[in-house]
């Protein structure tokens, strides 16, 4: 049987199209945002005539991405694979976009673990901290027996744009859009607030850096910073952080944030093998119910967390505050999907792995 592949990037700097990725001509079809052909390619980039309507339940179909992609199989009732799982096999070329598709055969042929860019380190800190006239400066360094050596150095502004780079002999980050995608093995970042946008865009647990290893190199070079946080991680004791098992979870969504409104909206989503938007509550200013979708909140039992998404006025486990939540909104308008549904399935994702 014919594989095929709906790949749908995440949203962060603009809008995201949806790709469908065939092992038969065409090879390559952007999809509006009905999921219909708008442009098709043959596997030589050559304009073909386009399908006049595609059927997603005729055929084997992969939805490929991250949240949004998530979403979007939800939609279509499809299978989902994380784009790090397809991305991080070695035959993974980002100039080919049929590689895709082989490189979710063999990732579906495996065993599914969270890949993981073994003796790795990502710091990230405020450019003024290390003397830098940009926003943030990321440092990504390669343990090489017991000595970690820089390999990149992102500059980026407030928006997270990268502004400058130095990357040398580091193979993974070509493979994503962005530098923080790449599951580096650890993570440290400085500052509450900064920590925890890493943690959302990351998708990965994220170490505060000690405030005594940058008092001790005021006057000292980076590549002492990482080695003293290279140490900081052979001293720790603690085990390595595994992910929270949420099978459902009930995300609690500020309507105002999305657009001027009292009302509040909660989406349950659960898990198996994949996350699915199985339900939506809409309630008044008082978190009074005052409409559903699908089931209504007493036909639901064992939730195992409840996660609140900017001012929502009910005791939750967790709670994004508005900054981080305005700021996931303002990713959640590039994608194709429901932002609200965007919302539930990013923050289920990052709460799984959040260092809470």
């Amino acid at each position: 049987m014919v594989m095929r592949v709906i790949y749908l990037p995440e949203p962060f700097f603009s809008p995201v199209t949806p790709l469908l990725i065939s092992e038969e001509e065409p090879t390559t079809i952007y999809l509006d945002e009905k999921l219909q052909p708008v442009k098709c390619y043959s596997r030589d980039w050559f304009p073909v005539e386009c399908p006049k309507s595609l059927d997603f339940q005729e055929g084997e179909y992969y939805v490929v991405g991250g949240a949004s992609a998530e979403v979007l199989a939800s939609y279509l009732n499809l299978p989902f694979v994380d784009e790090k799982r397809v991305k991080m096999q070695e035959e993974y070329d980002s100039r080919d976009s049929l590689s895709l598709v082989k490189c979710l055969k063999l990732a579906a042929g495996k065993p599914e673990e969270e890949p993981l860019i073994k003796n790795t380190i990502l710091a990230i800190l405020p450019g003024s901290i290390v003397k830098k006239k940009t926003w943030g400066v990321a440092y990504v360094a390669r343990i090489d027996g017991d000595e970690p050596e820089v390999k990149a150095e992102i500059h980026f502004d407030q928006n997270f744009r990268t502004v400058e780079e130095r990357i040398s002999e580091l193979d993974e980050i070509y493979k994503f859009e962005y530098w923080w995608q790449p599951p580096w093995e650890y993570i440290f970042a400085y500052g509450k607030n900064f920590r925890r946008l890493v943690e959302i865009i990351s998708e990965r647990p994220v170490e505060k850096i000690p405030p005594e290893i940058l008092r001790k190199h005021v006057h000292l070079s980076v590549e002492d910073i990482i080695r003293d946080l290279y140490l900081s991680i052979r001293r720790s004791s603690a085990e390595s952080v595994s992910r929270r098992s949420l099978k459902k979870a009930v995300i609690y969504i500020d309507d105002n944030l999305v657009k001027p409104s009292k009302t509040y909206t909660a989406v349950l989503v659960t898990k198996n093998q994949q996350r699915k938007i199985f339900a939506r509550w809409y309630f008044d200013e008082k978190l009074n119910l005052r409409g559903f979708d699908n089931v209504p909140p007493e036909a639901v039992t064992g939730i195992d967390a409840e996660i609140a998404v900017g001012r929502v006025p009910r005791e939750t486990q967790a709670s994004l505050s508005e900054a981080h939540s305005s700021f996931l909104v303002k990713k959640a308008i590039y994608s194709p999907v429901r932002i609200i549904d965007y919302l539930a399935i990013k923050v289920h994702r990052w709460y799984e792995v959040a260092l809470i």
